[in-house]
């Protein structure tokens, strides 16, 4: 992920994210365009290297909704997701200007791609992220990072 944005640090930031998330059933889903609009519950687990910058880790826990348009052969589909939690990270803002301030901290994202299914359990991603980071003023030292990347996954279904 690189820096996005102009209300974050000036600090140059490289985080290297594993997220790992599960999905619920559908809770919604309505007939469209010869496919099926999905609304579905999403939970991640994030466990991100900070490569560049004064931290070295932050670990979260997110929760959101996914909205997804499956074609009508149930292979492909395009997503968008939103959401927000919470997580912990080495801050380092009292050593080195633009630093994070405080270790807990709220994140929100907003991730959207593609999922090609090539078998009943399993299929493949390709996306875009946009996640921030900061301690919503409950520190005085509070400049926040906007990261903004692509993704690639493999999912296994059950």
């Amino acid at each position: 992920l690189w820096e996005f944005g102009g209300n974050a640090t000036d600090l140059d930031y490289q985080f290297l994210a594993q997220i790992v998330t599960f999905k619920s059933p559908a809770v919604l889903d309505w007939n469209l365009d010869s496919g099926v609009l999905v609304v579905r519950n999403r939970l991640s687990f994030l466990g991100e290297a900070i490569i560049e910058g004064p931290e070295s880790y932050f670990f979260g826990v997110t929760g959101g909704a996914s909205m997804e348009w499956w074609n009508a052969q149930r292979n492909f589909s395009i997503f968008l997701s939103a959401g927000g939690g919470v997580g912990l990270l080495d801050s380092k803002g009292y050593e080195i200007v633009g630093g994070q301030g405080q270790d807990f901290n709220f994140t929100w994202y907003v991730h959207a791609g593609a999922v090609y299914r090539f078998s009943q359990q399993w299929s493949a991603t390709l996306g875009i992220y946009f996640q921030h980071i900061s301690n919503r003023g409950q520190d005085p030292v509070n400049p926040g990072v906007d990261a903004l990347g692509p993704t690639l996954g493999i999912s296994r279904h059950f």
